[in-house]
């Protein structure tokens, strides 16, 4: 086992999923805190995101998109693939980056 989950950490990511963004389903905390894994439901009004190569997005520094779940398909993405209106994705992203992530994939 390389990593364990302490109940203070089960309860930061707790906290943390009720006060981010209501598109956030969940959030992890990579080891020391150097980064969080967020995933993300991409709702009908993610206009910034819909149907635009993942190159083209406007993701932070320090961002990657590493799943793409599309129904029962699971999408590791490449520049050219889209996110569409129902998928869920998990991204890493460094924590002073977080705010700006949950910028670009706010509904409007």
């Amino acid at each position: 086992i390389d990593t364990v989950i302490t109940q203070q950490s089960a309860t930061s990511n707790a906290v943390l999923r009720f006060i981010r963004q209501k598109e956030v389903q969940s959030v992890a905390f990579l080891e020391g805190g150097r980064g969080e894994i967020l995933e993300f439901s991409i709702e009908e009004g993610s206009k910034k995101v819909l149907n635009i190569p993942l190159r083209k997005l406007n993701l932070p520094r320090g961002t990657l998109i590493g799943v793409i779940a599309r129904g029962d398909k699971i999408i590791i993405p490449r520049g050219n693939d889209e996110l569409e209106t129902g998928d869920r994705i998990i991204l890493i992203t460094l924590p002073e980056m977080v705010e700006k992530v949950e910028k670009v994939f706010r509904t409007e």
